[in-house]
């Protein structure tokens, strides 16, 4: 029936994948403003104990809530000034003070955590919940990344989709999201920054079409729609100018692609597709002893008794597709 072939064709996990994406954020809308000034006081509070006591540490987190920049003009001002007016605290009370220190951080980064989605629900460090290896992917910084993200599923994971199936495409999808973040985990966590948003998943489907895409299966060819992905991901969603390209994950973005299209190779090559169209094609050639009574009544000139015959079959068994395209057929044959 053409209304059954219609939903084989069409793309049901990318188009899962895009309505969670444009979801999320609406899920996640809440009064900004305050949550932002919550964040802001926490981190005030934080700035001016540690400009009252620069002889504080502050790790690779604490600086990232302090502000990196922030931090780095403190000490360069500190270390113009010299020492001149400290005050060499005892060893307890310098103990004390940095406990405050690291408490008064841990706050602001709570209040963070609460105020920035990418913060709550991505992936930073091992410490990050597993419910996020997953999560993330759905969880943008604006919505230029939301965005972006819905218009390569629309580009590459439609057309990819077709030609490998929803099946295989969907177990493609759910093991490359956590995959992916944890090669972040592996090769660039050490940023301190949060792995948030589509880009992995996106990365790899691109790299899967760009593999499956040789030799002229899509229209438009990978070589053409990821250089402007990349280009897209790293000016307008991060943001990022010419002197701030180190501020990429690269390391975890390439090796998204690159799994995506050794994936896509391997199937290739164990010819995965054309094993699956086989046992579709075997599946459907089949015999149906009804069909070959039906289809001979009607050869016959008894397209009638085909009908009823093909109606009592369809009765005893719905979900028969055979059956039913015969049946639909049939009816359209005799005007029924």
């Amino acid at each position: 029936m053409d209304e059954m072939d219609w939903l084989k064709r069409t793309p049901i996990v990318s188009l899962l994948l895009m309505a969670a994406i444009a979801a999320v954020p609406f899920l996640l809308d809440r009064d900004q403003e305050a949550v932002d000034a919550a964040f802001e006081s926490a981190q005030f509070e934080a700035r001016e104990y540690i400009a009252e006591n620069p002889r504080l540490g502050v790790d690779r987190r604490g600086a990232l809530t302090l502000g990196v920049e922030w931090l780095a003009e403190l000490r360069e001002t500190q270390a113009l000034s010299g020492s001149q007016g400290e005050i060499e605290l005892p060893a307890r009370m310098l103990a004390r003070a940095q406990a405050r220190l690291d408490g008064l951080i841990d706050a602001a980064n709570a209040e963070r955590m609460h105020a920035e989605p990418a913060w709550r629900l991505g992936v930073l460090d091992r410490r990050s919940p597993p419910t996020n290896l997953f999560a993330h992917a759905f969880v943008h910084e604006n919505v230029f990344g939301a965005i972006l993200a819905i218009g390569m599923l629309f580009l590459a994971g439609f057309a990819l989709e077709r030609v490998w199936g929803s099946a295989m495409f969907g177990l493609f999808a759910l093991a490359t999201i956590p995959a992916v973040a944890q090669l972040y985990l592996a090769l660039d966590a050490s940023s301190g920054i949060p792995w948030s948003g589509g880009s992995g998943l996106v990365a790899a489907i691109l790299g899967a079409y760009c593999i499956r895409g040789l030799g002229g299966t899509f229209t438009i060819p990978g070589w053409v729609i990821a250089p402007v992905w990349l280009g897209l991901d790293l000016f307008v969603v991060r943001g990022l100018s010419i002197d701030q390209l180190g501020a990429m994950p690269w390391a975890t973005v390439f090796s998204a692609f690159g799994l995506g299209a050794l994936v896509a190779g391997g199937l290739k090559l164990a010819n995965l597709e054309g094993r699956f169209a086989d046992k579709a094609n075997q599946g459907k050639s089949e015999s149906n002893p009804i069909l070959t009574r039906a289809a001979r009544l009607s050869s016959d000139g008894d397209p009638y008794h085909a009908f009823d015959l093909l109606q009592a079959a369809w009765r005893d068994n719905p979900a028969d597709e055979q059956v039913a395209e015969a049946f639909y057929g049939t009816a359209v044959e005799i005007d029924q």
